[in-house]
């Protein structure tokens, strides 16, 4: 697996971030997800595992972990509910 490092300096704005999220999918990869919240793939694994961001297990791979889907209501939630507590999306953790 590979993760996509994110540059401390590339912080989007919430607004950015959901202007980000395509309209045509409603479903998307760990590596898409993490593209476009502009955070490395263990974040956002970290983020499910915590409860912050849902996802949906579609399965795993022998050795490998989990399988997980992000739908794009609960990535759009993610964000909103975050500039709610008023902390940073896409600032690295």
């Amino acid at each position: 697996m590979t993760t996509s490092k994110i540059p401390k300096g590339d912080h989007r704005s919430r607004q950015q971030l959901l202007d980000a999220i395509p309209t045509t999918r409603e479903k998307f990869t760990i590596s898409e997800t993490a593209r476009l919240l502009h955070r490395d793939e263990q974040q956002v694994y970290n983020l499910i595992y915590t409860g912050a961001l849902t996802a949906m297990n579609i399965g795993t791979k022998p050795q490998i972990r989990a399988m997980y889907r992000v739908f794009r209501k609960d990535l759009i939630e993610f964000i909103t509910a975050d500039q709610a507590r008023g902390s940073r999306v896409g600032k690295d953790a």
